[in-house]
């Protein structure tokens, strides 16, 4: 088993948020290793900024849900902790026509194949990094799995973060990305 943190972010769960058996008195809410918690972001969020990345659609998607653990990037990351994913608005999935089937066949078994119409310029969720690790340290680990290499570019000299905790949203949040980290502010 492991554990999410059901209401983080300035958010103090109060008697209702435990009235169900899984969430326990610090509010962690207990799960099985690979799923992801559904949050109710009207909850969730007070007034607090929180470092976000933009990625493409159906990776954005794939993060949150917990199908993606290892973002693939050029770049190296300090940054550990919670960071808000946001869905790029720019539409980028004529790229998927260039997939290979057989790496096609995880995308499609994760649910973002034939999406009416993934989300897009909005808050998907949030993920924790955990670590960032040259991706040749993660050739042979754990992480490194046929659907890991369909979903990232693991060529030599580039970065894998690794990511866990993954939350969706309910309900996405419209928000402008930008480059690299960012800082997101929730609308009230």
């Amino acid at each position: 088993m492991c554990y999410g943190w059901a209401c983080p972010f300035g958010f103090e769960p109060d008697e209702e948020d435990f009235k169900s058996p899984n969430i326990d008195q610090n509010g962690y809410e207990e799960y099985e290793e690979g799923e992801f918690i559904i949050v109710d972001d009207e909850k969730l969020f007070a007034t607090e900024t929180m470092d976000a990345i933009t990625l493409w659609q159906p990776w954005a998607t794939l993060t949150v849900t917990g199908e993606k653990r290892i973002e693939t990037r050029s770049w190296n990351t300090n940054f550990r902790g919670r960071v808000a994913m946001h869905a790029a608005k720019s539409d980028h999935s004529g790229i998927l026509l260039h997939i290979p089937m057989g790496e096609l066949e995880y995308f499609q078994k994760a649910g973002v194949c034939g999406m009416p119409e993934p989300p897009r310029g909005v808050i998907v969720g949030t993920i924790e990094i955990i670590d960032c690790r040259p991706i040749e340290q993660l050739y042979g680990s754990r992480y490194d799995t046929p659907k890991e290499r369909a979903f990232g570019d693991w060529s030599k000299g580039r970065f894998g973060w690794i990511l866990d905790a993954p939350m969706l949203f309910k309900t996405p949040i419209p928000a402008s990305g930008k480059q690299g980290f960012w800082k997101w502010r929730p609308q009230q």
